[in-house]
């Protein structure tokens, strides 16, 4: 743990195991922003039991967290966000006829199906994530990097709210020129994706809240139907491009298809390796030591301090699947048509699988990944980028400025709570550039 992770573990009550696993799930930020005790606790319990709050029983074990998650026939994802946004989307039914309900677009559909359907869409998109294209693609990320810092660069002294200056821009504006979107349609995608889990999120679906999504779901696939078309006929080497012209037995991907998926990689973008740049920013500012440590490093060192920074701020905690059947899950006999809670983010400290598990060991021996960034068939499309985006990103940083130090020490970075995405929202930092103007080559 960092020390502000010990601590907001110490500021914990020591009997507090059931009610801080209440206040977790019931989106506490002070239990949210350090849950690692309760994770532990979690994975000490004897079998699982039922959270009422979550509505789910919790799965916090590493070895039962990948046997829910290579069993999609048992454990279904269609519900992957919960009970409450089942709930939502069921709604939508009681005002839209069927064929208007299957043009809708979620922005996380490849998360959402399993079996053939889910097999058809991955066959044509994994190809496209490759280490090759990755390494392809870095001059794009760090050019992005580089671009925003020159931004704040000599503001030397100032205050730097590094997630809206730095790391979601760095992480969400890179992905755009890199899916080849135009950098400026950037603020108009992040409006429809407010927008569309907004209307979500509604404790009340009325027919005023599905018309405001079908209409907004209206303007991207209108948007990425133009795009789609310029594409056909001239195509490029960018990932739009290869999304369009992805064949799999003389299939091809739907406009809506397109579009979907290319929200779901954006919304993720952003709320997932953001989330995991600003940890990181702050995990320098913390530790100075660690910061000079790797000011100079190679850059395999900067990979491990990278994938650490994933294992332990895992960019998305959990997600949820549904029991088709009855199973047994932790020695625990669940029956059909129940809700377990999988947290990637326990499975990922798990100190029966990952040695010092709260601790950022650039030497770690390879051994079972971990499973930050999920696991089996539904693994993260972007399972090789995100860790790049993430190295290239404090590469950049250290390499521009000497300090990197909280601007407000003391006071914890702003925190938002989810059960999915939970992150840093504000990040005030103080930056001193180097006496010498060279940056990384």
């Amino acid at each position: 743990m960092t020390t502000a992770d010990r601590l907001d573990a110490e500021s914990l009550d020591t009997d507090r195991a059931g009610s801080d696993r209440a206040r977790l799930f019931a989106l506490d930020p002070e239990v949210g922003r350090c849950p690692y005790r309760v994770f532990q606790d979690l994975r000490e319990q004897p079998g699982l039991s039922f959270d009422e709050t979550l509505g789910a029983y919790p799965v916090a074990r590493y070895d039962d967290i990948v046997g829910v998650l290579e069993d999609s026939e048992t454990f279904c994802s269609a519900d992957h966000a919960g009970p409450q946004l089942s709930r939502a989307v069921a709604s939508f039914g009681r005002f839209l006829t069927p064929r208007q309900l299957a043009d809708l677009i979620t922005p996380f559909e490849l998360a959402t199906v399993d079996g053939e359907h889910h097999r058809r869409l991955r066959g044509m998109t994994d190809g496209i994530f490759t280490s090759n294209a990755v390494r392809g693609w870095e001059p794009i990320i760090r050019s992005t990097c580089r671009d925003l810092i020159a931004g704040f660069r000599d503001r030397a002294g100032a205050a730097v709210e590094a997630v809206d200056a730095y790391a979601q821009p760095a992480s969400v504006l890179s992905f755009v020129r890199i899916l080849g979107l135009p950098p400026a349609d950037l603020p108009m995608i992040m409006g429809w994706l407010r927008d569309m889990f907004t209307y979500l999120n509604e404790a009340h679906i009325t027919r005023e809240v599905v018309d405001r999504y079908a209409d907004t779901s209206g303007e991207v696939i209108a948007y990425f139907r133009e795009k789609n078309a310029a594409l056909r006929a001239y195509p490029d080497t960018a990932v739009l491009s290869r999304l369009v012209h992805a064949e799999r037995d003389g299939d091809h991907l739907t406009d809506r298809e397109v579009a979907s998926l290319c929200l779901g990689m954006l919304a993720g973008t952003s709320g997932t390796t953001a989330n995991v740049v600003a940890s990181a920013a702050w995990r320098l500012a913390e530790e100075p030591a660690l910061a000079a440590q790797l000011r100079d490093a190679p850059a395999a060192r900067l990979a491990a301090f990278a994938n650490e920074m994933i294992r332990l701020y895992a960019p998305v905690q959990g997600t949820f699947r549904t029991t088709t059947r009855p199973a047994t899950v932790g020695g625990t006999d669940l029956p059909a048509e129940t809700y377990v809670f999988v947290l990637y983010g326990s499975g990922s400290r798990d100190g029966a699988v990952f040695p010092r598990p709260d601790e950022a060991d650039l030497e770690r021996p390879p051994g079972r990944r971990h499973l930050s960034m999920g696991h089996g068939a539904h693994r993260c499309l972007g399972g090789t980028l995100g860790p790049a985006q993430v190295r290239v990103a404090v590469e950049e940083l250290l390499a521009n400025f000497a300090d990197i130090t909280l601007a407000d020490p003391g006071i914890r970075p702003g925190f938002q709570p989810n059960l999915i995405n939970p992150g840093i929202t504000e990040l005030r930092l103080r930056l001193r550039v180097h006496t010498h103007q060279g940056v990384t080559p």
